[in-house]
């Protein structure tokens, strides 16, 4: 899983099909302010992007702590302390 994908306006989750290496389901969801629908460590590894940083600490944090509550593994920009 990846949070923090910049997608344009117009892409459909069947267009984001290749982005990623494995395949794997394609959800595209807003994560901001709401829970992600997996079961607790359910997801291998998530990755948090840059744009994520971009935003305020509040919401860094609790998008930190949804990725770290599904994924077994969580990836974070290089400089964030979370990685």
């Amino acid at each position: 899983m990846k949070v923090g994908m910049v997608i344009p306006c117009r892409a459909r989750p069947h267009t984001m099909r290749g982005t990623f290496a494995a395949p794997a389901p394609n959800d595209v969801l807003p994560p901001v302010g709401f829970a992600l629908p997996y079961d607790d460590k359910s997801v291998d590894e998530c990755r948090i992007l840059p744009p994520i940083q971009r935003l305020s600490e509040r919401f860094q944090d609790t998008i930190v702590r949804e990725a770290e509550r599904v994924s077994r593994k969580l990836g974070a920009p290089a400089g964030d302390e979370r990685r």
